[in-house]
């Protein structure tokens, strides 16, 4: 847990996202959700996967993340502010803008990924041998598209 310490480190429970909290680390006093979320707005973050690769410390543009805003926020400021991370970066949420089903899915095949596991390895950024995917594009397709073009992983993939 050293390696993370001055990157956001928490708890093993943070880190592997169940929610536990060792005795030592309850006390760890987090920076208020308002001027966390004030301090991450500031760094115009414009995706998930933006943030995530902010705080693994691959933005050397940007301040390093403060030890008092956690690597999770939704987990730490769920009921207390939290309702997703457009709200968290300060961009509109895309919900009514995502492109057209046949263009995103144009796009996505042009990315030659060969799998669901591999969709989600890009969609979380961690194919830095790839474009980022467009804000306008949903990580979640199925249910995005669902009753608008929507057929099968194979089909969104290019397979």
């Amino acid at each position: 847990d050293s390696t993370y310490k001055n990157k956001g480190w928490i708890s093993w429970g943070d880190f592997l996202g169940n929610g536990r909290i060792a005795d030592q680390y309850k006390n760890k006093k987090n920076r208020d959700f308002t001027k966390a979320r004030s301090f991450v707005r500031k760094l115009e973050l414009k995706s998930t996967a933006e943030w995530m690769a902010y705080t693994k410390g691959e933005r050397k543009d940007l301040p390093s993340k403060p030890e008092d805003i956690p690597l999770k926020p939704e987990r730490f400021y769920k009921n207390r502010g939290w309702t997703g991370f457009p709200d968290w970066l300060g961009y509109s949420s895309r919900l009514q803008d995502w492109q057209d089903f046949k263009k995103a899915r144009t796009f996505v095949n042009t990315l030659k990924l060969q799998s669901k596991t591999e969709w989600s390895a890009y969609t979380k950024g961690e194919r830095l041998d790839l474009p980022l995917k467009p804000d306008d594009i949903p990580a979640g397709p199925v249910r995005t598209y669902k009753n608008k073009g929507w057929v099968s992983w194979p089909d969104w993939l290019g397979k």
